[in-house]
């Protein structure tokens, strides 16, 4: 942290030390709100039956994150994890031990509760339904948080950016509710609620991210204080509030995405995050009159529009750095697909150049968007995105014998702490026909178990080559990486049918003897070939490793590795110079994690040698 960065701490303290007693609004003005209505479809549809069949499952007070499950909390206590019963006090919240798990049980469990994504998923079951008993348990849940969270006491006082969604939700959860006979209960003038609110954008605007942890987090605090600011102009400082926002998102916006159109977290999950608050500040800035700037509109244009070129036939987005479920806003069930409603906005606000069904997503019927403008979409035909160090191999685009490879060779994270990053330069994912056979093995946790964090952010996880068993990168922490092994580009090219790139990191010139590791990835036809290159001195342990998607079939025999199941059949023939084995829910390979909390069995193919350097090592996978 800089000196500023320390000072702005610092105040933001003091100013919690003197306003802990509390503070509410000197005054309030509730102006007529702008008119809103949803578009209901015109027959029955399976994302309405979706999303009341999980509006049920919260009527029931069942938590669906996480790989919860459906676990029940009944009552819900805001303060406690619902998978370890473990929870934080109503203690000043700058003194909460809250990322000690022995003590809290997993404050993401907490804090995902709290932004009250449920809320709007009950919110718009009322609005699709008029069934009252939908809008009441909202009403119920919103009240009810508030006489259970005091200014800046407990968990849900500890980050802006837990603050700045839970706006979002809220304000969604206030249109959606207009019609309900519980409105004025929770949202009339004489709701506690607006205390609530003004006391959320005041903690926001006094103690959000600046410095160094000025990723994400600024972006979606900020989203919400426009938001907030935009849908409720009630108090002396929303205007002040709104402008403050666009300024900062304005800014942050260039600081945090490449040219290309890409967020420089280099964590796709925190892209689409960040994408998602832009959108709904571009939508609140049309309802409320406010104009960003053209060149804001144009960089969130090409943040959608870089979505559908990492995304194969089959659907999967990609997949690399800190994943861990983070929604701006939820108005679909979560069966829907998460890219469907960030294209119909952007084709409604911005025209972007994106896919569309013949109907409007759920969310867009919910957001009063009658029809998504028709285009006619092809993916566009780039093969890299050189600012991020993305790299594209495929062959037959688009088509059902589509193969897809995604190569990681840019910088590992974004600001000094690349947060989100993993030690995962030179790495690789592939599919084959639209399903994946080489994955990123995902996230899984953050601060809960601290092997498997350690694990799933590692070199061993990714499908890179590692060097005397350590990371490419130093960890300082669990959000911070102190020595980065930050790769760089030699070539990248087409001719003919062939693609490649060459690309090489320096993290392991740490270690004795400067160790240099290079890759080429090749892709010929239907052949991808694997040419590592480690130059140095001195012998070393070497370690390629391939981890594969849980719903392939693997053999392993005679230096031939044999794939069947998802993608279809394919072969690797291994470098003759290591020593091949398969491992499946090891202590340290073997695991995949479809989505934060949850990991499950899946192969990783470990090939070894000990060898003096430099040395190479060639592996060929031939897809049928």
């Amino acid at each position: 942290m800089d000196f500023l960065e320390v000072l702005h701490r610092a105040r933001s303290l003091a100013w919690m030390v003197r306003r802990r007693g509390g503070v509410v609004p000197t005054s309030m003005q509730r102006l007529p709100p702008v008119p809103w209505t949803i578009v209901r479809p015109a027959r029955e549809d399976s994302a309405r039956l979706q999303l009341l069949e999980e509006a049920d499952a919260y009527l029931q007070h069942r938590w669906l994150f996480f790989g919860l499950n459906g676990l029940q909390e009944d009552p819900i206590d805001w303060q406690v994890d619902p998978s370890s019963g473990k929870g934080t006090t109503l203690s000043f919240s700058p003194r909460l031990d809250f990322r000690n798990p022995e003590a809290v049980g997993s404050i993401k469990n907490i804090w995902e509760k709290n932004r009250h994504q449920h809320l709007t998923v009950l919110a718009a079951a009322f609005a699709l339904s008029g069934a009252e008993r939908y809008a009441a348990e909202v009403a119920d849940q919103i009240l009810g948080w508030v006489d259970a969270n005091p200014f800046l006491l407990g968990a849900n006082w500890v980050s802006p950016l837990e603050s700045g969604i839970r706006l979002i939700s809220w304000v969604w959860c206030e249109r959606l509710l207009r019609a309900s006979t519980n409105y004025d209960a929770v949202f009339g003038p004489q709701s506690p609620v607006w205390t609530s609110v003004y006391q959320q954008q005041l903690f926001i605007d006094r103690a959000y991210a600046q410095g160094s942890s000025a990723n994400n987090h600024v972006i979606g605090e900020m989203a919400g204080q426009f938001v907030a600011s935009s849908a409720w102009p009630c108090f002396p400082e929303s205007q002040a509030w709104k402008e403050k926002a666009a300024a900062v998102l304005e800014e942050q916006r260039i600081k945090q995405t490449f040219p290309s159109g890409l967020n420089r977290e280099q964590a796709f999950d925190y892209h689409l995050f960040v994408t998602e608050f832009l959108l709904l500040c571009l939508y609140e800035a049309r309802r409320s009159g406010f104009a960003f700037s053209d060149s804001f509109g144009d960089a969130v244009r090409k943040m959608v529009e870089a979505i559908p070129v990492l995304t194969d036939v089959g659907g999967h987005l990609p997949n690399y750095g800190d994943g861990d479920d983070g929604l701006a806003v939820r108005l679909r069930s979560a069966k829907d697909r998460r890219d469907a409603w960030i294209f119909d906005f952007a084709r409604v606000l911005l025209d972007a150049d994106v896919p569309a069904k013949p109907e409007p997503s759920i969310s867009a019927r919910l957001a009063g968007f009658d029809r998504v403008p028709p285009k006619e979409f092809k993916p566009r035909d780039v093969s890299s995105f050189e600012d991020a160090g993305l790299h594209l191999l495929v062959a037959d685009r688009g088509s059902p014998a589509e193969v897809f490879t995604l190569c990681d060779a840019g910088p590992q994270g974004f600001l000094s702490l690349a947060a989100h990053g993993h030690a995962d330069a030179l790495a690789f994912t592939l599919s084959v026909g639209g399903k994946p056979v080489l994955v990123d093995p995902g996230t899984y946790c953050y601060h809960a178990e601290p092997h498997w964090r350690d694990y799933f952010r590692s070199t061993k996880a990714h499908n890179t080559v590692t060097v005397d068993g350590v990371d490419q990168a130093v960890a300082g922490g669990t959000f911070l990486w102190l020595k980065k092994a930050d790769a760089r580009v030699i070539e990248a090219r087409r001719e003919g049918g062939r693609q490649w790139v060459t690309a090489e990191h320096r993290g392991y010139e740490r270690l004795a003897g400067r160790v240099v590791h290079r890759r080429k990835l090749e892709l010929d036809g239907r052949t991808l070939v694997i040419e590592d290159d480690l130059s140095g001195t001195g012998e070393h342990l070497l370690e390629w490793r391939f981890h594969f998607s849980p719903d392939c079939r693997v053999e392993l025999e005679s230096g031939v590795c044999r794939v069947s199941g998802s993608g279809g059949g394919l072969v690797l023939r291994l470098d003759e110079g290591a020593r091949w084995a398969l491992v499946k829910g090891g202590d340290d390979a073997g695991w995949f994690s479809p989505g934060f909390g949850v990991r499950v069995p899946s192969f990783t193919l470990c090939g070894t040698m000990n060898r003096p350097l430099p040395a190479r090592g060639v592996n060929r996978i031939e897809i049928a």
